[in-house]
């Protein structure tokens, strides 16, 4: 897959993320909306309008890949071994130890 592609998919999961935490965030808040109140209204258009404000900014990032692409990130090895798996403490944690 290409690193265009991948890019594409890690930013909308963000996006997506920012949504999702954004309405669960504001699920506390949801009886306040079926009051009808005008007060509750207004606070509501005006976290709605920031809500909004907030997604164009993020829709309006122009992401740049070059960076990812430089010769000296290219470049890095990766040094990654496996830990060996030792077992840990005793069969029986509860016999005497002699």
């Amino acid at each position: 897959m290409s690193s265009v592609i991948k890019n594409i998919i890690i930013y909308s999961g963000i996006l997506l993320t920012i949504i999702v935490g954004y309405y669960f965030f504001t699920l506390n808040n949801s009886s306040d909306v079926s009051s009808g109140d005008a007060a509750v209204q207004a606070k509501v258009e005006l976290e709605t309008k920031e809500f909004l404000d907030r997604l164009i900014e993020v829709q309006s990032l122009d992401l740049k890949i070059e960076t990812v692409k430089d010769e000296r990130l290219q470049g890095l090895v990766d040094y990654y071994s496996a830990v060996p798996e030792v077992p840990a403490g005793r069969v029986n944690p509860f016999a005497v130890v002699n």
